[in-house]
């Protein structure tokens, strides 16, 4: 879930686990948290946070008619955009730092980032499709990437093998 405590205690937990990344989530955004999550979010390091939704509830500060709004990861946009307010920054530079954390913490492949191609289509909201391995983005295409897909079918393969082996098991028993 998203961090929406103190500053001195996101410094505990970062000095603490190593492998911590902290969350912004459009809490970021709102006016009552801005100066608490504004501090943490300018002492975090930048290999140590990634962007949230928190969807569907809490969208950021703007977004929709208020209350009963909901919240989803298109809004991603408008958490970097603050995030990068707070840290002075550019946002294409908080985007491609959260595209390597995400994908550091999840064990990704390191790959080229997708947000060069990511259409903004309103302030808070992208249009893009995202591949399983976060590798690269399209905004026309729905398909995996042909290596991507390759991967895919020789893990289906594999795994068709290998329920055959076990059917053959069985039967042999």
């Amino acid at each position: 879930s998203s961090f929406h405590c103190r500053p001195k205690c996101a410094a505990a937990l970062l000095q603490h686990f190593p492998n911590l990344c902290i969350g912004f989530s459009g809490l970021l955004t709102h006016s009552k948290l801005k100066d608490i999550l504004g501090e943490v979010a300018f002492d975090v390091p930048l290999d140590r946070f990634v962007l949230e939704s928190l969807g569907p509830r809490y969208p950021p500060a703007g977004v929709g008619d208020g209350r009963g709004s909901f919240s989803h990861p298109g809004h991603i946009t408008c958490v970097s955009k603050e995030l990068a307010k707070v840290k002075r920054m550019d946002e294409s530079d908080i985007l491609q730092r959260a595209f390597e954390n995400t994908g550091k913490l999840f064990g990704f492949p390191k790959k080229s980032n997708p947000t060069s191609n990511i259409e903004a289509t309103t302030p808070c909201s992208v249009a893009v499709s995202v591949s399983a391995s976060a590798g690269t983005a399209d905004p026309a295409s729905k398909d995996l990437p042909d290596t991507e897909s390759q991967e895919f079918e020789v893990r289906a393969q594999k795994e068709e093998e290998e329920e055959e082996e076990e059917r053959d098991k069985a039967e042999m028993m």
